[in-house]
């Protein structure tokens, strides 16, 4: 009993000096590992980032609870009125991730309704703690505490901004100033285009800036008036051969808009809450009392608040806010330190894309099971990740690196479209093969009448039977189709659900149909060059049918080819 007594003691003298160094803790990973939602797909550090997330709040909400209810010696009650404004500072979150999914905006009121009940709490803890004579303790206290308020506040006006609701009263509102919008994206464009032998990131992602406008509205369902200078834009980025990192970082944008306090940090309102924080958190008034924990609580504090302000200093809406006020020399160091540390190249998605070979599979799935016959038990060495489809048990999938010769083939393949007056997204792989007059000898109500997902099926099939047999040397061509073929099953399978849909006659009906496709492009020169048509029809009609909900989910969840071909089909078809 003595210990568990000695124990006990212990966890109560050190629980408040605890709970605030998790908080501190939580608010450290949040900041180092926020990042990886932009281009990265790994479970375990997104599942670290999920449970600080998660945490990180309710930690805060707890410890001020628990400092409100408990009491203390005289000699600690200066550090519990010091400590108090530092977890409404942490509430306030890190700059780089305010919401964690996209839905968590929505409940900006909520955390308004947290701010006013918190704020109370640590007011109440500051008077009950307040010290008589440490005049200089609490004038370091009450000036941590306003920032934490501004901090807060700051966050919940980011979470507000991100709704697709607020978004759109927005350019509604503005409706007057839209002409004078319009023309700071095309001085934007005009700077980045005019002029110029070679592109790199930092000028693609100045360009990305000059079509955020249009960016927001695709993503809130306003598509505007046609504009014909897109068409001028998208050709000139091809010509550089960055059309696809310019898709790449307009997504990038959305994000931060989405995801971030970008759009509340790069304000006055927003720099003036830099400074104040950063002043205040330098301050050296506290207790007396030599604890690590307050110097902890100070020193990660300022850090904290310095790396929030470099980044705010020298992001890239720092560098457009400096170019729209006209300050061109503080514009271009700031755009010269950037280019030295490479900035841009951050800015980038996972690049990567789920594969799903349906032969493979069954192959695998075939030989599991023979082997799982033989031992009369399951393989020991079985292989993870798979998915049951229809007559087979099991189905792997793999992820492979998207390589730029393919994104610039569907680019180009996307403005070809365009070119021919296609109706972008209407007819999944219809036109790319009737246009060759191939459906007469096909029989093409075939293909119309086993349905989007069973034709995914035969056009896979297809694909594989054409790809075996290929001897050209068109090797970009040859990744290319063998990459989206993959893709669009992989889409199938494993994305919302759509495998429910697939036929189960024996024979099943896109089978015999896949054959039969193959069967007439397999002496055909030109069969790469029609099935690659056809999935880039079939991937813009599968993009064009997503919600945008939906896209704004995958931006924070490393991306995915799918919303970059969907806000390329939109942007050409607004050309």
């Amino acid at each position: 009993m003595g210990i568990v007594s000695v124990l006990m003691g212990l966890g109560n003298e050190w629980a408040v000096q605890a709970l605030v160094l998790f908080s501190f803790t939580l608010q450290v990973t949040l900041l180092s590992l926020a990042w990886i939602r932009r281009h990265s797909i790994a479970i375990m550090p997104k599942l670290v980032l999920w449970v600080a997330y998660q945490l990180a709040d309710s930690t805060a909400l707890f410890t001020l609870g628990h400092m409100a209810i408990s009491s203390r010696s005289r000699e600690e009650q200066p550090l519990m009125a010091f400590w108090a404004p530092f977890l409404i500072l942490h509430l306030g979150g890190q700059d780089n991730i305010t919401a964690y999914s996209f839905e968590d905006n929505r409940l900006w009121l909520r955390h308004l309704q947290t701010l006013v009940v918190q704020v109370m709490g640590a007011s109440y803890v500051l008077y009950k703690y307040m010290p008589g004579k440490e005049t200089l303790v609490m004038a370091a206290a009450e000036l941590i505490f306003v920032v934490g308020i501004l901090k807060y506040g700051e966050r919940i006006w980011a979470l507000r901004e991100a709704t697709f609701d607020n978004i759109a009263r927005c350019l509604d509102q503005q409706e007057d100033y839209a002409s004078a919008r319009e023309r700071e994206g095309d001085d934007l464009l005009r700077h980045v285009l005019e002029g110029r032998t070679s592109m790199d990131e930092e000028n693609v992602l100045i360009g990305a800036h000059g079509l955020l406008d249009i960016c927001r509205g695709l993503f809130i369902g306003s598509r505007g008036g046609r504009r014909g200078y897109l068409r001028h834009v998208l050709l000139s980025f091809q010509m550089y051969g960055r059309l696809d990192k310019l898709m790449e970082m307009e997504l990038f944008l959305m994000y931060d808009i989405l995801y971030t306090k970008a759009t509340v940090i790069h304000t006055w309102i927003g720099c003036c809450i830099r400074v104040i924080a950063l002043a205040a958190t330098q301050q050296n008034g506290h207790s007396r009392k030599d604890l690590a924990v307050t110097y902890v609580l100070l020193a990660g504090a300022l850090l904290l608040e310095m790396i929030s302000m470099v980044r705010a200093v020298l992001s890239t809406w720092t560098v457009v806010f400096l170019y729209k006020l006209k300050w061109y020399w503080l514009y271009g160091e700031v755009l010269s330190i950037r280019r030295v540390f490479r900035v841009a190249t951050h800015r980038r998605w996972s690049g990567t894309v789920g594969q799903h070979n349906f032969l493979w599979a069954s192959a695998n799935a075939v030989d599991a099971s023979a082997a799982a016959e033989a031992k009369e038990e399951p393989p020991a060495s079985e292989p993870t990740g798979y998915y049951c489809l229809d007559t087979m048990d099991r189905c792997c999938w793999h992820r492979t690196k998207l390589s730029d010769s393919t994104k610039e083939q569907i680019m180009r393949k996307i403005l070809e479209m365009h070119e021919n007056r296609q109706e972008i997204g209407s007819q999944p792989g219809v036109r790319a093969f009737k246009a060759l007059g191939l459906d007469g000898s096909l029989g093409w109500r075939t293909i119309q009448d086993i349905g989007f997902e069973d034709s995914i099926m035969a056009w896979h099939l297809a694909s594989d039977i054409c790809l075996f047999s290929d001897r050209s040397n068109k090797l970009d061509l040859h990744e290319g189709v063998a990459v989206l073929s993959n893709y669009m099953m992989f889409l199938l399978v494993h994305r919302r659900g759509l495998h429910d849909h697939l036929n189960s006659d024996d024979p099943p009906a896109q089978y015999d149909t896949g054959v039969r496709l193959a069967a007439v492009l397999y002496h055909r020169l030109d069969r790469l060059d029609i099935i690659f048509g056809v999935w880039v029809e079939m991937l813009c009609y599968v993009a064009c049918n997503c919600s945008r909900e939906s896209h704004a989910r995958q931006l924070s969840s490393g991306g995915e080819l799918v919303t970059i071909v969907w806000l390329m089909a939109r942007l050409v078809d607004m050309s």
